[in-house]
């Protein structure tokens, strides 16, 4: 696993990793985890950030507005990406 750290493109989703960005809105981004994944449906996680899905090994996560996008870390219920998440966003702070 990788850390992107803030960045103004999405990673590629076959490389493990983060990217926050305000460039790429959360739906936007959650359309394209989806698409990776090869699914049509996400699941909300409560009590992460303003707003946060997953999707197979992929969760987006909007906070302070940016969207931070977590993939091929851990599959559903996302432990450790939902970690790997609350550490970037208090990195944004």
């Amino acid at each position: 696993m990788s850390l992107a750290g803030c960045s103004s493109k999405k990673a590629s989703s076959t490389d493990p990793g983060t990217a926050a960005t305000g460039v790429f809105d959360f739906n936007g981004t959650l359309a394209t985890a989806k698409q990776d994944q090869g699914t049509d449906t996400s699941t909300t996680i409560p009590s992460l950030g303003d707003k946060a899905a997953g999707t197979g090994q992929e969760i987006v996560v909007q906070s302070g507005g940016k969207t931070i996008d977590i993939r091929n870390v851990d599959e559903p219920p996302w432990t450790q990406s939902i970690a790997l998440a609350k550490l970037v966003i208090a990195g944004l702070h």
